[in-house]
């Protein structure tokens, strides 16, 4: 066999030395290190590792949560610092970051996450916390801690729940009263149904805890279960009967109808053959009370059919009111050695009471007969005693002491009727002391120590709810109540079930407006009771407004009695909204100078011009009087004033609005029945009296400031100096000048007496005093017998002219109101025309209504050529101007100026019709086309040929 070693030897030689180099160089330069892994970013995602921003998903969107960067390790790649272990988490339960990447979740660390399951909505977590998901999908978890006092509508569930700050309390149909205590005050609040709005909280007169779910009362506010024990809302176990708000009513189509019945609409009809034992048919009450046929069968049903006279409903049995007295019976037990009668007595002479758990007659071993009612009463005449000194008496359940005594209580007596012991060891079976004996002290105080020991109620001089006075009413004047219907009304607390329209007064009944039915209809019965002890009427019925001599109550216009407040509300105001067809309360008893709006009483806004109108009116002095708002001198709409021939002002700047009397003035502002108007004005409506009888031709009327004017007053002087020496001594207002072809008359108001101006100043006019002009009569007179100068002290302003005049004596409202009128009425027609000719003014509809004050005026007629204009407005002003009787085409020259430099905010038109031009320029000081500029140029520098 060959020898092979030395080949293996030379083939490992040969291997190793050609592995040599490589390790030298791998010894040299180490590998170079992996790359690094994907990191995935901490936030939501979608299947496929696709990333998503919080809130963004759907719950079958969501695949994952990352609490942190995650580092994709593939075996391959280097992490770095970043874990590789981060958990993927895919429960929205497990973590906070988690549900929130669904959208409209909340999470609770006690319930986790709420809106992330279908189921969620109304599950409550073993913390005892509620998940709710309202109507756009929004979940939130409701915390009892966080949550106390409030009411929570679950609409997923359609329940309400009540959180007391510990636990929520589901309201599911079974009533229950629950307190919840917030910051020392505590409200009740009661479940009356189920579904929305079936929690009701008792706010009182303090604020409500809840605010939008369940219901809230005020105090006075009520809720009702019926008189079957059903809650608010639901279906009664009497078929086909449903509580509507304390009322049983037939609701066939929701609680279905008893067997042998069916539903015709909400009523339940029965077959011809389906009739009880006595006649009745099905569904029908007997005339047997308390009996009612059900499907062939006679039931009793006291809560629907009623029970006989001398009887009350226990639920739906009837019982005598003696009843009441039964837990006196089982609260002393009788001795076991008491020997009874039985009832085969043929002259029962022991008295035993049969209460409705049959107590005593099973411990006295009475045999009686199936159909023995309760309150069967025994004659035992050997116990039919009162021991001396004690308030003792035989009334309705028998209580007996170990010695077989009769204590505390008592039976009926012969014939039924009740007997009281009282202090002095007598037998009485009255403890109301008859108006007769009201002053008989003694009387008063034993019956009033036999009623409180009876266990009943003293009113003052009568007891209320004795046992053979059933269905009592009475007054008991000066007492501390009256009694109506056998339950006693202390003062002041209202009566029975007249929602609030009867109270008693000092033991006294007094109803608020029965005889009227516009908000009560089911109380006008009470004015038919009698007074049992006068037989008078029972209640004294008072008109609206009218209030208990305390003046604690008032009767209201809703026909009940309601708390005063400590306000005297005598003044019945009906509401300016008595015709808007939503409006419920028409009127309401306010003090009285305040007026009813519909919701409440407002104040007198006599002082207060600034408060605005219902309906159009404003209350003033307790009335509603028809109310325009007015605007102030400068033309703004500022309030109202309480008579239409006032106006209201401002002035002087930073005054309080207030309202003066027609005819009198503010600096050149003259109140003018109800507007305002200028002094200015008034002066023009004088000059123009006196244009006919100056020439009767042509004229020209101009009303301008001081600058404008300046020139006619050069006219009457003698050199410039003089005329700023006249206008600075009399403090003038604006000018107005009359002129004809013969004489030149001006005007003007002043802010001075005349009186007191320099005798240079009158030197001017050509006269040394005033003394004949200063009658302050509101009309012009003469200074002095040169006629130049005429005085009207009251409006203190002036005519004159360099030559007499004669300004008529008959002067009256009336003579000046003819000419103000006809001033007003042209400019009025220019308006008019305007507004018919003009579709679209340079800036807005303002002239119309802006043009009052008529202190910037322009009229003239000169042959068959007249111009009559005016300007008027603060800062943003209105011209208007009609030019008659013209050939020329001012049209043409009006466009052609309005479009080489008007503005976004200025502008003139013109219009023609038939050989009248019409004018109207808007603009202020600061656009391009001023209308106070041009208004000269436009007017009194024409020259009419």
């Amino acid at each position: 066999m060959p020898d092979f070693s030395m080949l293996k030897a030379l083939l490992l030689f040969t291997i190793i030395s050609s592995l040599l180099p490589s390790y030298a160089i791998a010894a040299s330069s180490p590998p170079p290190p992996p790359p690094p892994c994907q990191i995935q970013s901490a936030g939501c995602y979608r299947a496929g590792d696709i990333k998503a921003g919080f809130g963004e998903l759907d719950p079958s969107e969501f695949a994952y949560y990352l609490s942190e960067s995650k580092c994709k390790n593939t075996g391959s790649c280097s992490c770095g610092s970043v874990s590789d272990t981060i958990p993927q988490e895919t429960d929205p339960d497990g973590s906070g970051g988690a549900c929130a990447c669904i959208a409209g979740t909340d999470w609770n660390p006690k319930g986790r996450c709420c809106g992330d399951d279908a189921g969620d909505c109304g599950t409550i977590s073993p913390s005892g916390i509620l998940c709710n998901i309202d109507q756009a999908g929004k979940a939130k978890w409701i915390v009892p801690s966080e949550s106390k006092g409030r009411i929570t509508y679950i609409g997923c569930s359609d329940t309400e729940y009540l959180s007391d700050g510990l636990k929520l309390i589901k309201c599911d149909g079974t009533f229950w009263k629950i307190p919840v205590t917030i910051g020392g005050n505590t409200h009740e609040y009661v479940c009356i149904g189920s579904g929305m709005n079936s929690i009701v909280e008792c706010c009182g007169d303090g604020f409500c805890n809840s605010n939008d779910g369940g219901q809230r009362r005020t105090t006075g506010g009520s809720v009702q279960t019926c008189s079957d024990g059903t809650s608010h809302s639901q279906c009664s176990a009497n078929k086909p009967l449903y509580c509507d708000s304390g009322a049983l009513v037939n609701r066939a189509s929701q609680c279905g109808c008893p067997s042998g019945a069916t539903a015709q609409g909400d009523n339940c009809t029965a077959s011809a053959s389906v009739l009880c034992s006595d006649g009745t048919s099905h569904s029908q009450c007997s005339a047997n009370k308390p009996l009612y046929c059900d499907s062939g069968a006679l039931v009793n049903r006291a809560s629907q059919c009623g029970c006989p006279s001398g009887t009350i409903a226990q639920g739906d049995n009837c019982a005598s009111s003696a009843i009441r007295d039964e837990l006196c019976a089982r609260k002393i037990a009788l001795e076991d050695s008491y020997i009874g009668s039985n009832y085969d007595s043929q002259d029962p002479k022991e008295y035993v009471v049969i209460d409705e758990y049959n107590q005593i007659r099973q411990q006295l071993g009475l045999q009686l007969i199936p159909l023995d009612p309760p309150d069967r009463y025994y004659d035992i005449p050997d116990y039919k005693q009162c021991p001396a000194g004690a308030t003792s008496s035989i009334t309705s359940s028998v209580v007996y002491n170990s010695q077989n005594k009769i204590t505390g209580r008592a039976v009926a007596g012969e014939g039924g009727t009740t007997h009281y012991c009282t202090s002095d060891g007598k037998f009485v079976t009255d403890l109301d002391v008859p108006n007769s004996q009201i002053k008989n002290i003694p009387l008063i105080n034993r019956n009033k120590a036999t009623c409180k020991g009876a266990g009943l109620t003293w009113t003052g001089t009568k007891c209320c709810s004795e046992n053979d006075d059933e269905d009592e009413y009475y007054n008991d004047p000066n007492g501390t109540g009256g009694c109506w219907g056998s339950e006693p009304v202390v003062s002041i607390d209202f009566a029975g079930v007249t929602d609030n329209s009867v109270i008693n007064y000092k033991g006294e009944f007094h109803g608020c407006a029965i005889d009227k039915s516009i908000f009560n209809e089911n109380n006008d019965y009470v004015l038919t009771l009698a007074d049992q002890h006068t037989s008078n009427a029972l209640v004294t019925n008072h008109n609206y407004c009218f209030a208990d001599p305390g003046n604690s109550y008032y009767c209201s216009y809703t026909e009940k009695w309601l708390p005063t407040k400590g306000i005297v509300k005598t003044h019945l105001s009906f509401s300016p909204l008595s015709s808007a067809p939503n409006t419920t309360q028409f009127a309401e008893c306010c003090s009285q100078t305040q007026c009813w709006n519909g919701t409440v009483c407002i104040g007198n806004q006599l002082a207060n011009p600034s408060s605005p109108p219902t309906n159009g009116s404003r209350c003033i002095n307790g009335e509603w009087l028809p109310a325009e708002k007015k605007d102030c001198p400068d033309g703004r709409p500022c309030g109202f004033c309480s008579i239409s021939s006032q106006c209201i002002s401002d002035i002087p700047k930073g005054t309080p609005l207030h309202c003066i009397e027609p005819d009198t003035y503010i600096d050149d502002n003259f109140c003018d029945n109800g507007t305002w108007t200028t002094r200015t004005m008034l002066v023009a409506s004088t000059l123009l009296g006196l244009k006919d009888s100056m020439t009767g031709g042509d004229y020209t009327l101009f009303c301008d400031n001081k600058e404008n004017t300046l020139n006619k007053l050069q006219y009457l002087t003698s050199t410039n100096d003089a005329v700023l020496s006249l206008i600075t001594d009399l403090n003038t207002n604006n000018f107005c000048v009359l002129q004809t072809s013969g004489k030149i008359v001006i005007g003007s108001s002043l802010n001075k007496d005349f009186e007191l101006v320099l005798p240079k100043t009158l030197n001017l006019f050509g006269i040394k005093n005033c003394n004949s002009g200063l009658a302050a009569d509101g009309r012009y007179h003469s200074c002095d017998l040169t006629n130049k100068v005429w005085n009207n002290k009251k409006l203190k302003s002036i005519i004159f002219s360099p030559s007499a005049i004669v300004v008529p004596q008959q002067q009256d409202p009336s003579w000046t109101a003819e000419f103000t009128a006809f001033i007003k009425n042209q400019i009025r027609d220019v308006i008019e025309a305007i507004k018919r000719l003009v579709q679209q003014p340079p800036y807005d509809e303002s002239y119309s209504i802006g043009l009052k004050r008529f202190d910037r005026l322009y009229m003239t007629q000169q042959g068959s050529k007249s111009i009559i204009g005016s300007v008027e407005g603060t800062s943003f002003k209105n011209m208007v101007i009609r030019y008659s009787g013209f050939e020329d085409d001012i049209c043409g020259f009006v466009e052609s100026y309005d479009r080489a430099i008007k503005d976004f905010a200025s502008g003139i038109t013109c219009q023609k019709e038939g050989n009248q031009y019409y004018v109207l320029a808007q603009g202020t000081q600061f656009t391009n086309i001023n209308p106070q500029a041009i208004f000269l140029d436009l007017t009194s520098k024409l020259r009419l040929k």
